[in-house]
């Protein structure tokens, strides 16, 4: 049965390369309806007084991610790019519609891509992107992604390390199986940058890397430069996780390392209880699982052995705790609900990610071992999954309507992605077109708020955080924004 499907895999690669274009397009697109939100006013407004005092923003820069690194956080890379990219004050609203697109496409690329490596057959990437892309952006909970995908500062403290995280993974890959020297290089390099960001994503890069290395082992005996890309993520990892600004960040906590293991387990355990309601993850899983077995797909081109299976099964788990831990430790927190929405999201891609590599690896085990029912279990899960949604179709679509990229899509129907951002971006004109040093007041009519954008944080108390950040960002005295009935 599985022939079939292999002579046919230029209808699968058109069918999931349409099925994603449905779902990606719109996504991408819709960073050109972004604007400056909450902390994006405060960074924009502190790389400017940067400037003013240091003459040389990259100068500034440097200065001020030693700065934060003494004293907030380790997030090295972040730290210098929220002074040094400046896209806002470099290019106005265009120049940041155009890095958000830049960096929405890049992730997507290079999920493609780390899949291509993974699986080594276009058909089966595309059909195992789809089925991530379901899950990362598609099923219940996924309405948090906002802060990830359409808002800025959380483009660069999360999005961005996950994106140089799957270009090191696709690079190391490709460096074990062409033993080329430069792509060892460019991938110490980028696991370097990858570690540089949020904790919880450093983790999830070493691990990736160590989890390549492993289940590589006789490659990493034969050509130590294999170890490159690991020992560039490791590193940043130390230089991030030692920083004073993290101690800063737990100064008046009473947590012990095994509170944090406790806690970390409990919301681990949360977490799966909420994948587990969605069936869209299920389904993705059934069709990743699916389609390593009827297009003959081998992730280890040598096969599956018993011990590599424990490995990859027991790597996942450990990689999804790891990935939780330096979110749950220093806020003490046994549930996913106690997370911020961009820090929910991230550890949730990374989740989500492991899930299916284990799946693939299972996929692959069993084939080996007992093809032909495994061929016809493949099917006979399609089928079954398939008619339950069609069954159970009103919790299904609520399920569908729940999703980030449903909700784009749909703004996009309705007119209330262009509406929101004419409003928003009508705000920001009237700040940068008011006199300076003045008191800005702006009185906003109606409008459809689009479901799929994040806030912008700009409210009536002009001594908010935000307002006073945009006060500074457009050298104003103060500014109040009304939002009229």
């Amino acid at each position: 049965m599985s022939d079939f499907f292999v002579k046919h895999k230029k209808i699968l690669i058109i069918i999931f390369a349409i099925a994603l274009a449905v779902l990606l397009i719109p996504m991408i697109s819709a960073g050109a309806y972004t604007y400056l939100c909450e902390d994006d006013f405060s960074f924009e407004a502190g790389a400017m007084d940067l400037e003013r005092d240091y003459g040389n923003i990259y100068v500034g820069a440097v200065h001020r991610m030693v700065e934060y690194y003494n004293t907030n956080q380790g997030t090295y890379v972040f730290n210098f790019l929220m002074s040094a990219l400046r896209m806002y004050t470099r290019g106005g609203l265009p120049g940041l519609h155009f890095f958000m697109i830049l960096a929405l496409s890049s992730f997507f690329i290079s999920l493609i891509i780390f899949i291509k490596q993974l699986t080594k057959d276009w058909a089966g990437a595309l059909g195992i992107t789809f089925a991530a892309v379901l899950m990362i952006a598609e099923m219940n909970g996924t309405q948090s992604d906002v802060e990830i995908f359409f808002w800025y500062t959380g483009v660069l403290n999360l999005l961005l390390p996950i994106i140089f995280s799957l270009i090191t993974a696709s690079l190391s890959l490709y460096n074990i199986r062409t033993d080329k020297l430069r792509f060892a290089i460019a991938g110490m390099i980028t696991g370097f940058i990858g570690s540089g960001c949020a904790l919880n994503i450093t983790a999830a890069n070493c691990a990736w890397l160590l989890a390549i290395l492993i289940l590589s082992y006789p490659k990493v005996k034969e050509k130590k430069t294999v170890l490159l890309p690991f020992v560039g993520a490791f590193a940043g990892a130390i230089l991030n996780a030692v920083a004073p600004g993290n101690f800063n960040r737990l100064d008046g906590t009473t947590l012990n390392i095994f509170t944090g293991l406790s806690d970390t387990f409990l919301c681990y355990i949360s977490d799966l209880k909420l994948l587990a309601s969605g069936w869209l993850f299920w389904f993705s899983l059934i069709l990743c699982f699916s389609l390593v077995i009827l297009l003959k797909i081998k992730i280890l081109p040598n096969g599956v052995s018993n011990i590599q299976l424990a490995i990859a099964v027991i790597g996942s788990w450990l990689v999804q705790y790891f990935t939780l831990f330096p979110v749950t430790y220093p806020i003490h927190i046994n549930d996913m609900s106690g997370m911020s929405q961009r820090t929910y999201s991230s550890c949730e891609v990374i989740i989500k990610l492991m899930f299916i590599f284990c799946v693939l690896i299972l996929a692959q085990w069993i084939s080996e071992r007992k093809e032909k029912p495994a061929e016809y279990t493949s099917i006979a899960l399609i089928a079954v999954s398939l008619a339950f949604m069609l069954i159970t179709y009103p919790a299904t679509k609520d399920e569908l309507k729940s999703g980030i990229a449903y909700k784009v899509i749909d703004d996009f129907r309705s007119g209330a992605m262009v509406e929101n951002y004419n409003m928003r971006s009508y705000i920001i004109s009237c700040l940068d077109n008011a006199e300076e040093n003045s008191d800005a007041i702006i009185y906003v009519p109606p409008f459809h708020i689009a479901n799929s954008m994040y806030g912008m944080g700009l409210d009536t108390d002009s001594g908010w955080f935000v307002n006073y950040s945009a006060a500074g960002l457009f050298d104003l005295n103060s500014v109040t924004v009304i939002y009229l009935e």
